[in-house]
């Protein structure tokens, strides 16, 4: 059996956000379903004509999936129906960009609550710069055990990977559906990005060469 150096190799890097990840989850009670359905219309074109006069393109907008329901307490249908639905969209990860947002949606009525992350755009430009970071520290630790045994690395036999990237928890704003009101302008986020973590574990296998005597 030819002799190998298997080793693993454990990186995690820091890279600065540039985008922000926001949702929006539109809630409300109507009499019926149908009122109901008409007043998430309602809201939901307020939101976008709102986030739109602060400069957020429409087109970049996505609109979740809209469940209607009769409320828990008129279960067997008929009577109240509550809706809820999320919006989605992303930002530069600016504090410009973050208080025009935040303008917008503390402008509205209640029913409304908001979450962001800090995150990549590209993630696997970063990943990928991890990747090669764990590759290098591996080879470098595997040429050290192969030296130990009087041997050169010959090719790599066998490698895997393993890679994990978390986005920057964001803060959640809310404003209570029953009491019908905006959001407190003063309880608007500090813009504070924490740096997003991108880590990757890889096993690399090699042959070993044993060297000739001179």
């Amino acid at each position: 059996m030819d002799a190998t150096v298997a080793v693993t190799s454990s990186i995690m890097g820091n890279f600065d956000p540039d985008i922000i990840r926001i949702s929006v989850d539109l809630t409300g009670e109507a009499a019926s379903k149908e009122l109901a359905a008409a007043a998430y219309n309602e809201a939901l074109s307020s939101l976008l004509d709102a986030l739109e006069k602060m400069g957020v393109k429409r087109k970049g907008v996505k609109n979740g999936y809209l469940r209607i329901s009769p409320v828990w307490k008129n279960r067997k249908g008929g009577g109240p129906h509550e809706y809820s639905s999320t919006v989605r969209f992303e930002e530069p990860c600016m504090k410009e960009r973050l208080d025009a947002v935040w303008t917008a949606i503390a402008g509205l009525g209640g029913g409304i609550s908001c979450c962001f992350d800090y995150d990549l755009k590209d993630n696997e430009e970063a990943r990928e710069t991890i990747l090669r970071r764990a590759i290098d520290a591996g080879r470098k630790r595997a040429a050290l055990l192969a030296d130990a045994a009087g041997c050169d690395l010959g090719q790599i036999i066998h490698i895997d990977n393993s890679l994990q990237g978390n986005a920057a928890a964001g803060i959640v704003a809310t404003a209570a559906p029953d009491k019908r009101r905006s959001i407190r302008m003063d309880a608007s986020p500090v813009f504070n990005p924490e740096p997003v973590r991108v880590s990757c574990e890889v096993t690399l296998e090699y042959e070993l060469i044993v060297r000739t005597q001179r």
